[in-house]
């Protein structure tokens, strides 16, 4: 959370939300807080976008700063598969010269029969998301462990 102003209390509540921001009652003023739920890439993620780094070695460089530059917006499960959708910190990158890159290595989750299909989507140089898609029925997106398999 990032503290954005202090006001005097007039919303009358120990706890109040509204839109994004929380407000707490401290004595006679309240705390206006902006609740950024910044969701963080979890190790599956990383571990796909360096596999596709490592994959594409002429442009690994290029790739690993956008990543260090990359804010998950949200993940979409589809039933089969999730979308993981980004926006950037920093504009002022080397667009990538690619419309989708996937990686050499097979995902493989346990519970799932058959390995996992995975590539980064790109728009004008910029990554948009990473795309997953189970091979073989329904996934909800969790996973207890996987390997990526050369």
């Amino acid at each position: 959370m990032q503290l954005i102003l202090l006001v005097k209390n007039i919303w009358g509540t120990s706890y109040s939300l509204f839109k994004d921001i929380l407000f707490k009652e401290i004595g006679s003023y309240s705390i206006a807080l902006l609740c950024v739920m910044q969701k963080s890439m979890n190790e599956l993620e990383t571990a796909i976008l360096e596999e596709i780094a490592n994959s594409n070695p002429e442009l690994n460089a290029n790739l690993k700063a956008h990543y260090s530059v990359l804010r998950i917006i949200g993940r979409k499960y589809t039933g089969v598969g999730i979308f993981v959708n980004f926006k950037y910190e920093n504009l002022e990158l080397t667009p990538i010269s690619a419309n989708h890159l996937g990686g050499n290595a097979e995902l493989l989750i346990p519970k799932l029969e058959f390995p996992v299909t995975y590539e980064i989507a790109i728009t004008n140089g910029m990554i948009d998301f990473i795309e997953l898609v189970s091979n073989g029925g329904d996934w909800n997106g969790e996973f207890d462990g996987f390997k990526l398999v050369e």
